[in-house]
């Protein structure tokens, strides 16, 4: 069998060379279909709340409905709105229709992703679940230079949440989140025995079990700005320097710009210096230098520091602590507020001065190598080493019991304040850093990103597509049509990886001459998938493209090699699914390299895949 077709196919090759000397001309300068660009996709960026989606260009039209931070969009469009910004017409999926219109402000890291095989490959290596892959392929095209490394903290998902929501640990938000979102952000079970809201750390309400899935789910924050909680914050010595550190510093207190008024008088750091006592030498440095210096000496990231400090202390120091100024507490510094909260009938920054005397923090110097140290110690010394692990401790012997902030949000807040420092102060050399980031992979992770509670839309992962009628994790749904289904498919089969999302929607498979086909028929090109409603009326249709199909029955063969040839030659032209099936290089185009394909796929050389 094998030497007929082999002698069948070497017939066709000498009808391909004569194809090949008239068609020439279409076939140079052909991209590398490997290569080839899809569409242009963007990444929604917003921290605390979901963002609307409008019916056009503006503010003041219409909400549509709403999008959490991460969300891969496809932009369709662009256009001046009426607030003068540009706005984006974006839909859900790479053939889907138009979902409606999001502001520039919004929508970041716009690029048109080329199939990288050698990153897909690193990510399988490396072990990201597929759910990861879309948003960290956005990011590989614009930035190169950034790493990304899995970390697998071996629990369950579900476990993990459920620790993280359990009363011994502190997750809260803004006492405001009440008001707004309610039970979707505040667990409004946490209430006295006079039914009132507890108020934890000095206002704040214990956060819903949502919420806290949302900001720990790290597919939620994988864009160019938050993804700096996942930064790694030691070993990075080759890729700060100290210019970028004064850089950042610039602009705050720490570089002289501001003053505070005291109750030990005006305290100002001119020039961003200082002085400080070693063996009862004085010495002087400024803040760009020490930070620097001193968390290249305790292997810790220098700009992680820079941020901490700009965090707790303010940019322009409003804390007392950045002064040694706390009143009965005078010439305590404590740059990252350590120890510094409410307890014991004290106030935070009492109590952080009190930690930082016990500490023998009495010039800024000493704040800051005793500050620095102890993150590294407490911290980062032992696997915390990313803001989101200083907030979720999921990487400890005994995971969530040690944790540096109690805001729920701090680690999505922190880093849009790091990516936006680290951008100005770096310049125009941003793009080409080599940051490197350690980002969490739970077990039996769900399929999909945890929405945002407060969210009423519904996003698909990178492993699953929908067009709000139907939805496969198996299979491509395009606006009319479903690919990626191989050959020699089933009915069955073709059945089972496919869910109607239509409420009481069923399915029904008829063959190109409107026929049910049976369940154990092959599924091929021109078939078409139908979508009755809840009554069992028509609602919609699907034609089925199996690329290399070219003649229907569901198998590659020597007929469909033939067909082809047919059409390129002007004598039996293609349609319909037929001649979508036939670009089998999906190039828009179909031509002799489509041809040439085929064949390999029959010689065994190279196999066409449907994906």
């Amino acid at each position: 069998m094998r030497r007929t077709l082999q002698k069948n196919l070497n017939r066709v090759l000498c009808l391909v060379l004569v194809l090949l000397m008239v068609l020439l001309p279409a076939i140079v300068g052909l991209p590398d279909t490997a290569m080839a660009a899809g569409p242009q996709v963007g990444l929604i960026q917003v921290t605390k709340t979901p963002i609307n989606i409008r019916s056009n260009a503006g503010t003041n039209y219409s909400i549509v409905g709403t999008l959490s931070n991460s969300r891969l969009v496809y932009v369709l469009s662009s256009k001046k709105g009426t607030d003068g910004r540009t706005w984006y017409n974006i839909a859900l999926s790479a053939e889907g229709e138009a979902y409606g219109w999001i502001s520039s402000v919004y929508l970041g890291c716009i690029t048109t992703v080329k199939k990288d095989a050698e990153f897909d490959a690193y990510l399988e290596k490396q072990g990201f679940p597929r759910s990861y892959w879309d948003n960290l392929r956005v990011l590989h095209s614009i930035y190169p230079n950034w790493k990304f490394e899995a970390v697998h903290t071996g629990l369950k998902w579900a476990d993990a949440v459920d620790a993280e929501d359990g009363k011994k640990n502190n997750n809260y938000v803004a006492p405001n989140f009440l008001s707004e979102y309610g039970s979707k952000y505040v667990d409004t079970t946490d209430v006295n025995s006079q039914g009132n809201q507890i108020s934890h750390d000095g206002g704040w309400y214990k956060a819903s079990k949502d919420i806290i899935a949302y900001y720990m789910d790290p597919r939620n924050w994988l864009d160019d700005e938050h993804i700096f909680q996942f930064e790694k914050l030691e070993g990075v010595d080759d890729v700060y320097t100290e210019k970028i550190i004064a850089s950042g510093a610039s602009g705050t207190f720490m570089d002289g710009s501001y003053s505070n008024s005291t109750s030990i008088g005006i305290k100002q750091y001119k020039n961003g210096t200082f002085t400080y006592k070693v063996d009862g030498e004085k010495k002087e440095t400024t803040f760009a230098k020490a930070i620097f210096e001193l968390s290249k000496t305790h292997n810790i990231n220098p700009f992680h520091v820079l941020s901490r400090i700009r965090v707790e202390m303010g940019t322009e120091g409003t804390s007392n602590l950045a002064w040694g100024a706390v009143s009965g507490y005078e010439n305590c510094f404590n740059f990252c507020n350590i120890g510094a909260y409410a307890h014991s009938g004290r106030g935070a920054q009492t109590n952080g001065a009190i930690f930082a005397q016990g500490k023998g923090w009495t010039d800024p110097y000493k704040a800051l190598d005793g500050g620095i140290k102890f993150l590294r110690d407490k911290y980062i010394g032992v696997g915390q080493n990313t803001i989101y692990t200083q907030k979720f401790d999921v990487v400890t012997e005994t995971p969530y019991d040690h944790q540096y902030m109690t805001n729920v949000m701090a680690p999505a807040q922190e880093s849009l304040s790091t990516s936006q420092m680290l951008e100005k102060a770096i310049g125009k050399d941003y793009n080409q850093m080599g940051f490197v980031f350690a980002i969490p992979v739970y077990l039996d992770m769900p399929e999909n990103a945890c929405e945002n509670p407060a969210s009423s839309q519904f996003v698909p992962s990178s492993n699953l597509t929908t067009d709000s009628v139907i939805a496969s994790e198996t299979y491509e749904i395009n606006l009319s049509s479903i690919t990626g289904i191989p050959e020699e498919t089933k009915k069955e089969a073709l059945l089972e990886g496919i869910d109607v999302v239509l409420e009481g929607g069923t399915m029904h498979l008829f063959d190109k001459d409107g026929n049910e086909k049976e369940e154990a028929t092959t599924v091929g090109t021109g078939d078409r998938l139908q979508i009755w409603d809840v009554d069992g009326e028509f609602f919609k249709e699907y034609a089925i493209i199996i690329y290399g199909d070219v003649d229907g029955n569901g198998k590659i063969a020597l007929r469909d090699l033939l067909n082809l040839q047919k059409h390129l030659l002007k004598t039996d032209e293609l349609t319909d699914s037929y001649l979508d099936a036939a670009d089998v290089s999906r190039d828009n185009k179909v031509s002799v390299l489509d041809l040439l394909n085929i064949q390999k796929h029959l010689l065994g050389t190279q196999k066409i895949t449907q994906q």
